[in-house]
């Protein structure tokens, strides 16, 4: 009997960017339209080949203003041009055309909470804050003045806009923080779930509740676990968890993107076979650099062939 995650499945482990405004260009120091426009997809494809991964992950926003690719209802929503907040290349299509070529799934990132450090932007669209400002009652104060289905829907018309442009050429989503702090919840997320499956009826994906002791499932319908970890150490019980497929994300260096790696060579290896042996998958958090560019040390501690 065949399942919608058999291809993630059989492809056993990914590599995972976070290409973001903040990191990639230095906060500014290289101009956010510029390292877009010098990303290598070549170099991209040929490095996730290398090591011998299945699929590759790419982040199209995280936290602020700017997206990876350039979205007219988010231009629409909060009243700025594609300049203002990406580049006018759109460089998934040709992420998807340097990957498959050499047999490599590509799956993006989306997040559930809009360009919420921004206070102009995170405002206009309807949900604002900042992680600083967090006291002890934030669970409450997010969930009655902040989350609403105004935004919900603001936003999960963001993600429709690329889910239906890109279709097929997406094989899966990871959708990060729909936290239950922030008041998601089944009705919450569904929005979110069909504006991807109206793209693509047959890309995966994994809603984020954060780091958890164990993986589960959290959205009914979610395909695979999104399985965050801030370690590469959890191996799963079994392929399927409450129906999903088993899947890990975790860091290789010491923080989220940093360049370092804190496993050796063999510890991949072995790792990652494990999970494999018992089901499930792993995806691989690493460094990249403005033009596509993969760090070093990752690379060797990576080279799986």
């Amino acid at each position: 009997m065949t399942h919608i995650t058999d291809k993630l499945y059989q492809k056993k482990w990914g590599v995972f960017n976070h290409y973001l405004y903040r990191t990639v260009s230095n906060e500014g120091q290289i101009a956010w339209e510029d390292a877009i426009e010098s990303i290598d997809v070549e170099k991209i494809a040929s490095q996730v080949s290398e090591l011998g991964a299945g699929y590759y992950v790419i982040t199209l926003c995280q936290g602020c203003k700017h997206l990876l690719a350039p979205n007219e209802t988010y231009n629409r929503i909060l009243g700025v041009t594609t300049e203002e907040v990406s580049a006018e290349r759109d460089v998934i299509p040709e992420l998807y055309r340097a990957l498959s070529r050499r047999g490599i799934d590509l799956y993006l990132y989306f997040p559930s909470d809009g360009p919420h450090i921004d206070e102009v932007y995170g405002r206009k669209i309807g949900f604002y804050y900042n992680f600083d400002e967090m006291t002890d009652k934030v669970n409450k104060v997010l969930e009655e003045k902040r989350l609403n289905m105004e935004f919900i829907q603001k936003w999960a018309s963001v993600l429709e806009e690329y889910a239906v442009r890109y279709g097929d050429m997406i094989s899966g989503w990871w959708m990060d923080g729909f936290y239950d702090y922030f008041g998601f919840h089944e009705e919450r997320i569904k929005p979110f779930y069909d504006a991807i499956k109206k793209g693509n009826p047959n890309a995966i994906t994994a809603f984020n509740n954060g780091v958890k002791p164990e993986i589960g499932r959290w959205y009914s319908q979610e395909e695979f676990t999104a399985g965050e970890f801030n370690e590469l150490e959890y191996v799963p019980k079994a392929r399927f968890i409450d129906g999903a497929q088993s899947h890990i994300l975790a860091p290789l260096g010491t923080t989220w993107g940093s360049p370092d790696a804190r496993y050796s060579n063999e510890y991949m290896r072995n790792y990652i076979k494990t999970v494999n042996e018992h089901g499930g998958v792993v995806s691989v958090d690493i460094n990249v650099t403005a033009d596509g560019t993969f760090s070093a040390e990752q690379m060797e501690a990576l080279k799986l062939r």
